[in-house]
């Protein structure tokens, strides 16, 4: 799959939940909405209004491996950021429990 860019991503995300896009919108993205139409993602219909447009299979695909590409960037990312908290939670931590273990077993 060839990236287009993360502005005609979310367009692309945008069409796919069949939101009605206004004009002024449509006017503002061109350049995005090319790109995913020289792509061969989307297609739009002459026959109906400017803003009907559909995605084509290789969209439906394109789709798919953008939920599988974030997902492969967020589960590692937040398992590392848990880690960190963890690690800097047991050395600031560390004094109270060395203290509360002291008092505890009388050493």
């Amino acid at each position: 799959m060839e990236r287009v860019s993360k502005y005609a991503d979310k367009i692309l995300i945008k069409i796919s939940k069949k939101n009605s896009l206004s004009d002024k919108f449509l006017e503002k993205h061109d350049n995005e909405i090319t790109a995913l139409i020289e792509h061969n993602y989307i297609t739009y219909s002459q026959y109906s209004s400017s803003s009907d447009y559909q995605i084509t299979d290789a969209g439906q695909a394109y789709l798919e491996y953008l939920k599988r590409d974030f997902i492969r960037f967020v589960i590692p990312t937040t398992l590392s950021i848990i880690a960190i908290i963890i690690s800097i939670a047991a050395i600031v931590l560390a004094p109270f429990w060395n203290a509360f273990f002291t008092k505890l077993y009388h050493l």
